[in-house]
């Protein structure tokens, strides 16, 4: 609820990464924050959807590219690549390793609009197969992958 109205009056770049509840601030000698005694985050703290593992090789790959990237273990298919700890920059060195993979270009506003793995991967095979002139076989293997 809050990350939503955040999202609604906030820019991507602006929105914080994690939600941690501090019951009590710790404070220094002089009365300010004492940010080394904050709780270290974990990746749970990261955590807004249920986790779904990869259903495919295509969906595999996407994570663990991602996991290269975010230094995060543990990603799930409806993941929010922003939410994580992504940026535009880190959705840069993705986009370029998806076309060094699968030879297809996915744009910095295509990667903001298509934030998750789920929606990546389908990204990835439309681009693939208008890209290339598939055979019969490769076309029915690509299917079955989608439908898996």
């Amino acid at each position: 609820m809050i990350k939503q109205q955040l999202r609604e009056r906030l820019p991507a770049y602006m929105l914080p990464q994690a939600f941690v509840r501090v019951e009590r601030w710790p404070i220094n000698h002089n009365g300010k924050l004492a940010i080394d005694r904050l709780p270290t985050l974990t990746e749970d703290d990261f955590a807004t959807v249920p986790y779904e593992a990869p259903r495919n090789e295509t969906e595999q790959a996407l994570v663990e590219i991602w996991q290269v990237q975010l230094g995060i273990d543990k990603i799930g298919i409806h993941d929010n690549f922003f939410d994580l700890g992504g940026h535009s920059l880190m959705a840069l060195k993705v986009s370029a390793a998806i076309e060094s993979r699968w030879q297809c270009r996915i744009s910095l506003p295509k990667f903001f609009e298509k934030p998750t793995i789920a929606e990546l991967a389908t990204v990835v095979l439309e681009e693939t197969l208008l890209s290339q002139s598939l055979n019969n076989d490769d076309l029915l293997a690509l299917l079955e992958e989608v439908t898996k």
